[in-house]
């Protein structure tokens, strides 16, 4: 059975667990997987008396019983500053310091410029271009002006002209975190393999890679310009089966938004090309550890 490009021998356990502790996501929606909930196999001691016959006598003494059972807990969703940062750091296959890559993110979240035309009428006689700039906020605008009777040294008093002012826009974080997830999603292409094979600058470089590889892209840039990012691991139902499965996650205005590039069909935040009601949690890392 097509596995997503996990090994066997990674599937033979749950990676990141306690081998006495098992731990599986029960929220429908992976995004909220910070607030949602876990359980725990604890260990319970009970203690009680126990009636037994010595000599003819009913006698009693005090006796442990040990069982082990299933708890509920609650993961918190805060997150600190601290525990943040594991998610901005460089590793082996996630190169977010390679100035490769850093580029290509800056060019990717460079800000946004075009063009406004108004027509607007000239009430004097000078037709000599002129050219003023402003910034307001994250946008600056630059303005000129020419005649539409440019052939004629003295213009008529009201004179038609067009105006010409280009709009630089700054991207907000989120615009940001779009940005790359669409470039990986329509730049990349998904290819089948186990584990992880190129690591983020191989992908980049050879434009292909299996979930892992497109996931280490995807972190290794959003981390390369301040954007906490981290790998997700599961059991994913697809339409050909259920699969083990790895895409990453980008943290934006405190919530985790997922980008899955593995399929065109999804998009930024939105996972569809497999059941995210029905899915089993593996893991969740800072570094995949496969």
């Amino acid at each position: 059975m097509y596995d997503g490009g996990i090994s066997d021998s990674i599937k033979t356990y749950e990676l990141g667990l306690n081998q006495n502790t098992q731990e599986y996501n029960v929220a429908k929606n992976p995004t909220t997987y910070a607030a949602s909930y876990v359980y725990k196999k604890v260990k319970v001691v009970t203690k009680y008396k126990k009636k037994y016959r010595y000599h003819g006598k009913w006698k009693y003494k005090w006796v442990y019983k040990v069982k082990y059972v299933w708890k509920k807990y609650k993961v918190s969703s805060k997150s600190t500053s601290s525990s943040m940062s594991q998610y901005l750091k460089a590793t082996k296959n996630c190169q977010s310091t390679s100035s490769t890559v850093k580029l290509l993110a800056t060019s990717i979240t460079k800000p946004v410029v075009y063009n406004v035309t108004t027509n607007v009428t000239n009430s004097t006689n000078s037709s000599t271009e002129t050219s003023s700039s402003a910034e307001t906020g994250t946008c600056s605008t630059v303005t000129c002006s020419t005649s539409s009777d440019s052939s004629s040294v003295n213009a008529s008093e009201n004179s038609s002209q067009v105006s010409y002012t280009l709009v630089t826009k700054n991207l907000s974080t989120y615009e940001k975190a779009e940005a790359i997830f669409n470039w990986a999603r329509d730049k990349l292409e998904y290819q089948f393999y186990f584990n992880t094979r190129k690591g983020a600058l191989g992908t980049l470089t050879s434009g292909s890679g299996n979930c892992c590889d497109l996931s280490h892209a995807i972190v290794a840039l959003a981390r390369s310009i301040g954007i906490p990012a981290r790998y997700v691991y599961g059991s994913c139902k697809f339409s050909s089966g259920t699969m083990g499965h790895v895409w990453a996650q980008l943290y934006v205005n405190g919530r985790w938004y997922n980008a899955d590039a593995s399929n065109n069909m999804n998009s930024f935040g939105v996972i569809r090309n497999w059941n995210t009601n029905s899915w089993t949690l593996k893991g969740i890392y800072s570094q995949l550890p496969f």
